[in-house]
């Protein structure tokens, strides 16, 4: 068996940085800028934007079911928290109170912060959402756009 990593096109179907992840070394495929129904020098500047309208709705999709999970998991560890009790490393001057201490700050934080995470996915969530409408709306504007450069151009619904 090789130790080569495999190169795109290989059956390899891994969405990845441009240079890969540390872990899966392989680079994302080049996307195909060009706009179906149009000259190839339709837009010799490259002033182009593609938008994969499936993935940015399956983020926004993703972005909504981590505000679920992030919301069981925050009343999870807040029943935890109140089930220890003040003193959840135990009275012991020697070893419980000192250790209670020193990260008892750290765990109020932790529960704030994990508390905190359905809002910030479901921030994230609508501005995904907008951010989707809004490259809709510019695609409108595009297909008219696209429409004006020749007779060559023919709308393309995603």
């Amino acid at each position: 068996m090789s130790n080569t990593p495999p190169s795109p096109g290989e059956g390899v179907s891994v969405p990845s940085l441009p240079d890969g992840y540390r872990n899966v070394p392989v680079a994302a495929p080049e996307p195909d800028l060009h706009v179906p129904g149009t000259r190839d020098d339709a837009f010799p500047d490259g002033d182009i934007t593609a938008v994969d309208f499936p993935m940015l709705n399956r983020a926004i999709e993703e972005a909504g079911n981590a505000v679920e999970v992030a919301a069981r998991a925050s009343a999870i560890l807040t029943s935890a928290v109140r089930r220890s009790g003040p003193a959840p490393w135990g009275d012991d001057p020697a070893l419980g109170l000192p250790f209670g201490e020193a990260f008892s700050g750290s765990r109020d934080v932790l529960v704030r912060s994990v508390s905190a995470l359905p809002h910030v996915f479901e921030n994230i969530a609508g501005k995904l959402a907008e951010t989707n409408s809004g490259f809709h709306g510019a695609q409108e504007e595009t297909l008219t756009r696209v429409a004006a450069v020749g007779p060559q151009a023919e709308p393309v619904q995603d």
